[in-house]
């Protein structure tokens, strides 16, 4: 099967997969439905000069993630039906084309605008938190586009017709892959800064400090927008010194996202300020103290973040290995990814070669072409587990070369065919067992031991894992309220140590419970 034919196929899936739940949500019970009181609240629409989605996407101060709880309240009041559907879109758990396309055509049927307007809150807001550039995202982005340039021009300013332009190309930007930064932010946060530079630039301009010479903002490509991100001050690495030759149309279309990084020098992130790191890092994990410091001294200090030697975290399972390596990244700054190697071979870590009809790109490049970064993390969990063979390629001796620092510097990518330069990529492994890894391969790694908790860290765990389940629900940090006593008392006699995700179980269990009783009352 082609690439061509395979994505075809993928797209196909996905796309019976929304009509189905379409499907079912279409199959509610009508009593469950728009209510007339709330219908009528529901059509109630400000008068605005822009259409909804122009509104919201020239809103400086909107915060997307609050606004997505907002929209489902005001989704659930008006069309209980989709409650369920609004309340798992605001916490990233169902896609916000089905809920979008499901309030347009409850619009149409019922006459009702203030439910088209919620079906562009959603819209927006979708595109807003993502860090995806889907087929979705780019129809957002065009009908933005399209409405932008249908702006009435009598009922607008000429200075904020422009400032729509500019976003507009801002977004354009994003969309085709240049609106990253060297930190990992969703669209609206990246679209933002963008429009910023663009706004200093313009300032400077009327103040003659680039020249007597005007620049143009209104107008313009996407890539040329995108290549002021590119810059960076600092040190900086050409991970691809050149594009492989293309003899083909495919050839040349499969190469088109490197294009925008051939030949540049992207930037390295500084190290931050560790102790901070360990502040932050020591209250979530109270039984790793002594793992955390051991972490941080592997930093090499100066300007770039790295490790002295990849990691590899070794210690029974559900004690919060991966959950401390995915933490670590995210404090110390790092785009990372985590691999689960029970499910990996070497093609879907490293990439499969371009003369293959499964070809794809390696997961490294996933995270350097979204965060323009050259020192990324990966991290493979469950390293032990990874399976391989000589003939479907072994994961395992793979590593080898990118574990070593030399090695990795003109690392043969199997994507590209050609060297490329993987030297500042961090690496972080997790095993439960190394009797199945190699000597060469253990040789290459800083091993550190992860200790399973014990009865004297229930307290600090409890109340932490507490606090992230709350999160996870949407509830306000200032609505906490901290495990009572009647409530440890429990979790101790059922939790003795070992595994933190049993514990986790535990906590949401008494949490559920809490809910239940409040409920009642």
């Amino acid at each position: 099967m082609s690439k061509r034919e395979t994505s075809k196929s993928r797209t196909a899936s996905v796309y019976r997969g929304m009509q189905s739940r379409i499907a079912a949500l279409k199959a509610r019970p009508s009593s469950d439905d728009v209510s007339l009181d709330e219908l009528q609240a529901t059509q109630e629409v400000s008068p605005s000069p822009y259409p909804r989605l122009v509104e919201l996407a020239l809103d400086p101060t909107l915060r997307p993630y609050e606004a997505r709880r907002a929209v489902a309240g005001e989704i659930a009041r008006g069309v209980p039906a989709l409650a369920q559907a609004a309340e798992d879109w605001a916490r990233g758990q169902e896609d916000g084309e089905t809920l979008a396309q499901l309030l347009d055509e409850r619009s149409i049927e019922r006459n009702a605008p203030g439910l088209a307007r919620l079906a562009e809150d959603v819209s927006f807001l979708t595109l807003a938190t993502s860090t995806d550039r889907t087929p979705y995202a780019g129809s957002i982005v065009g009908r933005l586009a399209r409405l932008v340039d249908a702006l009435d021009g009598d009922a607008v300013t000429p200075e904020l017709f422009q400032r729509a332009r500019l976003l507009v190309l801002c977004w354009r930007a994003w969309l085709g892959g240049e609106g990253q930064t060297s930190s990992f932010f969703p669209a609206h946060q990246i679209v933002h800064d963008l429009l910023v530079r663009f706004d200093t630039r313009s300032q400077a301009d009327d103040t003659g400090v680039h020249g007597t010479q005007e620049t143009d903002l209104s107008v313009g490509s996407p890539e040329a927008a995108g290549e002021t991100l590119l810059e960076h001050a600092g040190p900086g690495l050409v991970i691809l010194p050149r594009l492989p030759l293309a003899t083909s149309r495919e050839a040349r279309n499969a190469l088109t996202p490197f294009e925008a990084i051939a030949g540049k020098s992207l930037a390295l992130l500084p190290t931050p300020d560790l102790a901070a790191v360990r502040q932050r890092l020591v209250p979530r994990f109270p039984h790793l103290t002594g793992v955390i410091d051991q972490i941080l001294t592997n930093i090499v200090p100066g300007d770039t973040l790295r490790f002295q030697s990849p990691m590899l975290l070794l210690g029974s399972p559900g004690i919060a290995k991966t959950t401390l390596a995915m933490a670590l990244c995210r404090e110390l700054g790092l785009p990372h990814r985590v691999i689960d190697g029970a499910s990996t071979f070497d093609g879907m870590l490293l990439g499969a070669s371009r003369q293959w009809s499964a070809a794809s790109p390696g997961c490294h490049w996933d995270l350097i072409l979204e965060h323009r970064v050259a020192n990324p993390a990966l991290i493979i969990d469950e390293v032990e587990k990874v399976g391989g063979s000589k003939r479907n390629g072994d994961l395992k001796s793979t590593l080898l070369a990118l574990l070593e620092p030399q090695r990795a510097a003109s690392f043969l990518d199997p994507y590209l065919e050609m060297p490329i330069d993987l030297s500042a990529l961090n690496v972080i492994l997790t095993a439960n067992d190394l009797s199945p890894l190699s000597r060469p391969l253990l040789d290459r790694l800083t091993i550190i031991w992860i200790p399973s908790p014990g009865p004297n860290h229930l307290d600090a765990l409890a109340s932490s894992l507490a606090r992230d389940l709350c999160q996870a629900r949407g509830l306000d940090e200032r609505w906490y309220v901290p495990l009572t006593g009647a409530e440890m008392d429990l979790l101790r006699a059922h939790w003795t140590g070992g595994s933190i995700r049993v514990l986790r179980r535990l906590v949401q269990v008494v949490l559920n419970a809490r809910d239940t009783s409040a409920f009642r009352h």
